[in-house]
């Protein structure tokens, strides 16, 4: 893979996976004042809330309250983060910039156990936003595999799944009306290494060059900025 880009673009994803993850709230005031100081060091792209069940994720409660009080600085991609149509719902009626993509976990547990629904019903309700971008008129570039390297409750996922994976983000884009330019694989549970990421990346390529491959690791176990 010689061939891969010798530049790297950082989206920071910071305020949004971080504020999630805290057990006790934090004021709006103390997000904002955060987000506003990593707008100053010059980032093209932050990440600022999630638009989730406030019962599942009781710290985004407040997701409008704090996509409202931005600041926003122009030059710079402030976005909301959606899992279903309610939640795409929510951020649309917002200020911050909302991607239109299809998302495709890759462990049906892990599915289940963050949204609720295995693969295929989550797919099939899926249908329901990009029907939504479709009728904005929004572009749905992007396919999302969620968990890509591996998950919690089912170990280690065969580079085979990953791809059926990619077939079907790919398959639901074009069912829609949408043809996708890239897949970003994530790590939420921080499994990639340096010879997973690039076995994965080398299969996709393999069976489609056309595909842009996005990154989203975490350093869960040490080895995220490896990965990258």
């Amino acid at each position: 893979m010689s061939d891969l880009p010798k530049r790297v673009s950082i989206a920071e994803e910071g305020p949004r996976e971080g504020f999630q993850s805290e057990k006790k709230m934090i004021p709006v005031a103390d997000k904002v004042r955060l987000i506003e100081a990593l707008a100053d060091t010059g980032l093209k792209h932050i990440a600022c809330v999630s638009h989730v069940n406030p019962k599942r994720v009781p710290t985004m409660a407040d997701a409008e309250q704090v996509a409202e009080a931005i600041r926003r600085k122009p030059g710079i991609e402030y976005s909301a983060l959606w899992l279903n149509q309610q939640g795409l719902e929510r951020a649309l009626r917002g200020p911050l910039h909302v991607d239109g993509g299809v998302r495709v976990t890759a462990s049906d547990t892990f599915s289940r156990k963050n949204i609720g629904k295995s693969v295929p019903d989550a797919l099939v309700e899926q249908r329901m936003s990009l029907k939504t971008f479709k009728d904005r008129g929004m572009p749905v570039e992007w396919g999302v595999i969620l968990g890509a390297f591996g998950c919690n409750y089912e170990g280690e996922l065969s580079t085979d799944l990953i791809l059926h994976r990619v077939q079907q983000a790919l398959d639901e884009a074009e069912l829609a009306g949408f043809k996708l330019k890239g897949i970003k694989l994530t790590d939420a549970m921080g499994w990639a290494t340096p010879q997973s990421v690039e076995r994965l990346i080398g299969a996709i390529r393999n069976k489609w060059p056309e595909l842009e491959i996005s990154l989203h690791l975490h350093d869960t176990r040490g080895t995220g900025m490896a990965a990258a």
